[in-house]
């Protein structure tokens, strides 16, 4: 079985309420096309004006259930990257509002197709108390298996204080984390017409730069629950070395973290585009690799996912707990047939 881990939808309720609000950030109509207006995320197209096309498989389930069907992935798990719904173009009240919208979007759809689709919620981070009240209602009441993180809210680190009883209480309900950057400051420095650097290049930095300070902080030795990092967890596998260097010349040896850096990196979970895989393996045992789904882009065509990869229909390593979380994400799979993702058994140890 092909299930497709790292995908982005918006579901109906959130695209209404986008389109009913004016603000800096959301969706925009034009004629019968609908487009993006994003800070920091996301890449326009230089043929539609500088603008980010909705296509159809972001907002008609049905056109997504024919992309799937055309390449042979049969479940699918969704998040919404853009627009963000935390970024500060929106007042907290509003993010939060949002935040429940999507959330609610995804158990209907989730609902509807259980076979098929699985939504990811998200947390109303800019405002703790209600994140708190958010886990709870994503577990008991919305039975969604899993949650969307951003790597920062707005580029402040996850680890901060007044965010420990949200992930104290993700940790009580064991949900599996998708930590998805949403660009930074790198992002005001680019062009009209080098917006693909953010996904190509400010993504991955993003995402190293957050979850090295996170592993720093001693966040992951506080919280245990699962996590799986995007486009291959940045740089960090190329960087390990230096980040333990880093570690070793802190005089203080009760300083955080609590072990050496490449045991939080060896026992984790990413995801990847096809072509990063083959430069990725050296890194890897043959013991601590296996294979994901396919990531399809936001364009309207599509590279096929070679099955002839040495990375496709490579059995699962029975070192890895990853049914006991793929039956949580999806309660009616049972086998995996997966394409591109990598797993390391100890930091994050299962996934989707």
């Amino acid at each position: 079985m092909r299930i497709d881990v790292h995908n982005h939808l918006l579901p109906e309720p959130y695209v209404d309420l986008l389109l009913e609000w004016d603000t800096p950030v959301g969706l925009e109509s034009k004629g019968d096309r609908l487009y993006m207006i994003h800070q920091r995320s996301g890449t326009v197209s230089v043929a539609e004006g500088n603008q980010i096309p909705v296509n159809e498989g972001f907002t008609d389930v049905d056109a997504r259930f024919e992309w799937m069907n055309q390449y042979d992935v049969e479940r699918t798990l969704v998040s919404v990257s853009t627009p963000n719904p935390i970024d500060e173009a929106f007042t907290p009240e509003q993010s939060t509002e949002l935040i429940r919208t999507i959330n609610d979007g995804f158990a209907d759809l989730q609902s509807q197709h259980p076979d098929r689709i699985a939504g990811l919620g998200m947390l109303p981070l800019r405002e703790p108390e209600e994140a708190v009240t958010e886990v709870d209602r994503i577990v008991d009441d919305l039975n969604l298996h899993g949650i969307a993180l951003p790597t920062s809210v707005n580029g402040r680190k996850l680890s901060r204080s007044e965010l420990v009883p949200v992930f104290d209480r993700i940790d009580d309900t064991r949900l599996t984390a998708f930590v998805h950057p949403h660009g930074n400051v790198l992002s005001d420095e680019l062009g009209a017409d080098e917006s693909f650097f953010n996904p190509l290049i400010v993504f991955p930095t993003e995402t190293t730069f957050q979850i090295a300070r996170l592993i720093y902080d001693g966040f992951f030795d506080d919280h245990d629950f699962d996590v799986v990092l995007s486009h291959m967890g940045g740089a960090l596998l190329q960087l390990v070395g230096r980040l333990e260097q880093g570690r070793d010349e802190i005089d203080d040896p009760a300083s955080r973290p609590d072990r050496p850096i490449r045991e939080y990196l060896r026992g984790s979970t990413t995801t990847a585009y096809p072509s990063t895989v083959p430069r990725s393996l050296p890194t890897l045992t043959p013991s601590e690799s296996t294979n994901s789904c396919s990531e399809p882009t936001s364009r309207s065509t599509r590279r096929t996912p070679k099955s002839s990869s040495p990375m496709s229909r490579r059995p699962l390593s029975p070192r890895l707990t990853w049914n006991g979380s793929c039956t949580r994400m999806l309660p009616n799979s049972s086998t995996y047939d997966l394409d591109m993702m990598f797993l390391f058994p100890k930091f994050l140890r299962s996934a989707f």
